[in-house]
């Protein structure tokens, strides 16, 4: 089947299996997080950014690929089941999430990037008990 593939398409595929095994390793590493557990050490003192928030900033970059309503092609790679359109699904993948974005493996090159304060008000929702 990679036979009939284009050379871009398979730079790409090339490109997207190296992060992979780049992410995987890293979080191999340190271990899955839970969401008891902060994946970043972030001060939760004032503000913490709820969920409601950034669903209208930060997460809409991430839903781009990560949606449940997304299939196929349409997800850009993003495995079944990591999604971040409803507080269910955010708040379950939100350790692992929170690790990805901090170590720069999230978003992927080419997907829409996260600003300094997403980033922040991601990461501190993550780490300071995913509220609502």
């Amino acid at each position: 089947m990679a036979k009939n593939l284009t050379p871009p398409v398979r730079a790409f595929r090339l490109t997207f299996s190296v992060l992979a095994v780049a992410a995987f390793a890293s979080l191999a590493s340190v271990g899955c997080g839970s969401s008891s557990s902060p994946p970043v050490n972030m001060d939760c003192t004032g503000t913490v950014p709820k969920y409601s928030q950034l669903s209208t900033g930060a997460l809409t970059k991430c839903t781009s690929c990560h949606s449940s309503t997304l299939t196929g092609t349409k997800r850009m790679l993003a495995p079944d089941g990591i999604d971040y359109n409803t507080y269910a699904a955010a708040k379950a993948n939100a350790t692992d999430g929170a690790s990805q974005v901090d170590q720069g493996l999230m978003p992927f090159p080419g997907s829409p990037k996260l600003t300094d304060q997403e980033k922040t008000d991601f990461l501190k929702w993550a780490s300071c008990g995913t509220p609502q």
